[in-house]
């Protein structure tokens, strides 16, 4: 969505269109402002990891390099493959099928299962694609042992800057409700600021305050309550 879409949402939810009210009250550009107040909210629970294959360097000692990903928008990084495959290391040192002649014979499962192991171990104690991501300098130090690559893939969190980053229809849906929220909030306040005693009509300035400060309060809980996910890095 754009901004303008949820603009409109909001100011229709709220009964603004045609409704010169809304727009004394707290006008497009407050409503602008509770939906970039809902962004900054929501964004952190975004946690949807995006890719990016970058250029490497590693050294023939195997040390690997320091990128820069300070323009790159990345809030943090997950994890770190070589760009043909998904795993760690290589088919070609996995051999996990015996694919290798040395290993095409195998018929005894004793000898198979320790072949499993060993390459089991090998995974857990190899630095190879170990990594360590600095949130504040945003630089990427990466270890890389053979068989070298000159490219890396990167899963990570984007760094969202604008609401019109957002596109998944779930993550939108939070934005929307939780910036009509705020707005109601602004609106509720500003009617139950005064208090029209000899007027023939009244305000439901705290009737909106209320139900905004509720709308916010479960959206925040469930937020929350569903901030849990977990993703596998090996």
């Amino acid at each position: 969505m754009t901004l303008a879409e949820y603009t409109d949402e909001i100011m229709f939810s709220l009964g603004g269109i045609g409704d010169n009210s809304v727009e004394i009250e707290i006008g497009e550009s407050g409503i602008v402002r509770c939906i970039n107040r809902a962004f900054r909210e929501v964004k952190q629970y975004v946690t949807t990891p995006a890719y990016m294959t970058l250029p490497f360097g590693a050294r023939e000692n195997g040390i690997g390099c320091t990128i820069n990903l300070k323009d790159k928008d990345v809030y943090s990084v997950i994890n770190v493959m070589r760009p043909d495959s998904y795993n760690s290391l290589s088919m070609n040192t996995l051999d996990v099928f015996g694919l290798n002649l040395t290993y095409s014979a195998i018929t005894n499962m004793d000898a198979y299962a320790n072949r499993m192991l060993r390459l089991q171990q090998l995974n857990t104690i190899s630095t190879d694609l170990d990594f360590i991501w600095d949130a504040h300098t945003k630089e990427l130090s990466v270890t890389m042992n053979p068989p070298f690559t000159n490219a890396i893939t990167i899963q990570y969190i984007p760094d969202y800057k604008d609401v019109e980053e957002i596109t998944e229809v779930f993550w939108m849906d939070k934005i929307l409700r939780l910036a009509t929220a705020y707005a109601k909030q602004a609106i509720g306040r500003i009617r139950s600021k005064y208090t029209l005693n000899s007027s023939a009509y009244s305000l439901d300035g705290e009737a909106m305050l209320q139900e905004a400060n509720t709308e916010i309060q479960e959206i925040r809980t469930f937020l929350e309550t569903n901030d849990d996910l977990v993703f596998p890095i090996d």
